[in-house]
């Protein structure tokens, strides 16, 4: 994960105008219907007509995996657009068999019947890949806070229910998140940021095997450019500039590789296991 800094609350909407110009009129005219109602219980809905507004502020990746995914000519079809404060009912979370249940105790905020006036809240919106909205997150949300209520904004309620998981768009994962080669670790050694680290990484599967070949394969295209720095150091600086486009936000795995490129910095040695490890990996795939 990566923090979207474009990705403001003026700039979203600045962008969704110039999209589709009607969309924010029919939005709310939608969220007043829903707050009438009192729950979400429409038959049809229009935020997939912006869909195509968060796949470019975030560079055709999804927003929690950092998975590269396709352009906008058929991007759509593979990404959804997730809402991080559910619409529907909220599911009960942690299960029992997660390995953060006895840590974090039952402190989840339970059930809940769901946030059905964000349904049209531009700042509740991401694009998401399949696995990561549909098959990992659904309608988890989990907050060590109060759970609110209508109608309160996002701003509001993220200050009040404290939520666990990281939201890219308002707070940089990377202070919670790093990585150890290719294995997503919480960065802080306690606390409620750690907390949310391990909630955050449980939740959204972040240590799965795509996720893992996806790593490794960026650390691939790394390695040979730190390692030429150590032994060329006359050519550090413009190897520095490779670097750094190649961790850049548009890239997939953003990230872990900032994260290994500092890891090869301090301890080169280890680097080069998780470099070695990469190829392995690759060679076992191959059959090798």
């Amino acid at each position: 994960m990566i923090r979207y800094r474009q990705a403001t609350a003026a700039a979203i909407a600045a962008a969704v105008a110039a999209h589709d110009p009607t969309w924010q009129e029919r939005a709310r005219s939608r969220t007043r219907a829903l707050l009438a109602a009192g729950r979400y219980a429409e038959k049809s809905s229009i935020w997939g007509d912006v869909k195509r507004v968060y796949m470019r502020l975030q560079h055709f990746k999804c927003i929690f995996c950092e998975r590269s995914l396709a352009g906008e000519e058929v991007g759509a079809i593979e990404q959804d657009v997730e809402h991080f404060r559910p619409k529907n009912a909220v599911k009960p979370w942690p299960p029992s068999t997660s390995p953060v249940f006895d840590l974090l105790d039952g402190r989840t905020g339970g059930a809940s019947p769901g946030y059905y006036w964000l349904a049209y809240a531009l700042t509740n919106y991401s694009s998401a890949c399949k696995p990561c909205n549909t098959v990992c997150k659904s309608n988890i949300f989990p907050i060590a806070g109060t759970r609110g209520s209508a109608p309160h904004s996002v701003a509001t309620l993220d200050r009040a229910e404290r939520p666990f998981l990281i939201c890219p768009y308002r707070e940089d994962p990377e202070k919670f998140i790093s990585f150890l080669g290719v294995v997503a670790v919480p960065k802080q050694r306690e606390g409620f940021g750690r907390e949310r680290a391990l909630a955050t990484i449980d939740v959204f599967q972040l240590n799965r095997s795509d996720l893992i070949a996806d790593r490794f394969r960026t650390i691939c295209g790394l390695f040979p450019w730190l390692q030429m720095r150590l032994d060329t150091p006359a050519r550090a600086a413009t190897i520095d500039r490779t670097l750094a486009t190649l961790t850049a936000d548009r890239m997939p795995q953003a990230a872990c590789g900032r994260a290994f490129v500092k890891l090869a910095r301090r301890r080169f040695g280890l680097a080069k296991e998780i470099f070695s490890d990469a190829e392995a990996y690759f060679r076992v795939g191959d059959g090798a």
